[in-house]
């Protein structure tokens, strides 16, 4: 898997996308409490990059929890699989920043 590292010099956003054939998953991500609304605009970047490099699926791992009760309302999400309390769901490329967004509760 390849890593790219996106970060907001003007605050302290940053995400790590792994990236492999037509996947692409957020690895690591940090968002500024007082700058949720750039967040979105570096996700947005990296999304369009991963786009770019060919990625058609967005994958993420979240708890069983998180799916249960915030994600899995969310039309645009599928369970790929759970183990341990951890889900593996996916989503299209086009759809991810607005379904990662509204996970974060940022929308």
């Amino acid at each position: 898997m390849d890593y790219f590292r996106y970060i907001d010099k003007s605050t302290d956003n940053f995400i790590l996308m792994g990236y492999e054939g037509t996947i692409c998953c957020i690895d690591k991500y940090y968002i500024d409490p007082e700058n949720g609304k750039l967040f979105i605009v570096l996700l947005k970047r990296a999304i369009d990059d991963m786009k770019n490099k060919g990625c058609r699926i967005f994958v993420q791992h979240v708890t069983k929890y998180d799916w249960d009760n915030f994600l899995k309302s969310n039309d645009s999400w599928e369970k790929i699989n759970d183990s341990d309390g951890i889900v593996n769901i996916s989503c299209p490329i086009d759809d991810a920043v607005k379904s990662v967004v509204a996970g974060f509760g940022l929308f």
